[in-house]
């Protein structure tokens, strides 16, 4: 069980999580793991890695980075105009558990990729856990 700083947290401001994860960690443990209550309701989506939280809304993307020195920096994705929202594919197995100050949350999914369906007239976006080739 790990202790985390939560960016995107209830009520919007920064709290902890204590977090557990069951079986299935894909390699590298990269998963988009979905928003069942555990974060604020704007988010669908936690893409959680060293150094970097990536959240995503149904309208944005929010970057939370960090350096070596723990410094931090938020960088907000907005698609103006969009009509889609976030969904998640390729279903991972095993399930995460959090256990915040509010309520326990278990048993919540994770995704290899998200994927938003309009963020313009014929447009869509898709993230994946997978390395690009080259890389």
């Amino acid at each position: 069980m790990e202790q985390r700083r939560k960016g995107m947290g209830k009520g919007g401001g920064i709290g902890t999580e204590q977090r557990s994860k069951l079986t299935g960690e894909k390699a590298g443990g990269m998963a988009f793991i979905a928003n069942r209550g555990q974060w604020d309701g704007a988010v669908r989506f936690l893409l959680d890695k060293p150094g970097q939280r990536v959240w995503f809304a149904d309208r944005e993307v929010v970057y939370d980075l960090a350096n070596h020195r723990g410094d931090r920096h938020i960088l907000r994705q907005r698609f103006v105009g969009a009509a889609g929202v976030a969904s998640g594919h390729r279903l991972l197995p095993g399930r995460w558990n959090f256990f915040t100050t509010a309520a326990p949350f278990t048993s919540v999914p994770a995704f290899a990729e998200v994927h938003y369906s309009a963020i313009a007239p014929g447009i869509r976006l898709a993230d994946s856990t997978k390395p690009r080739k080259g890389s």
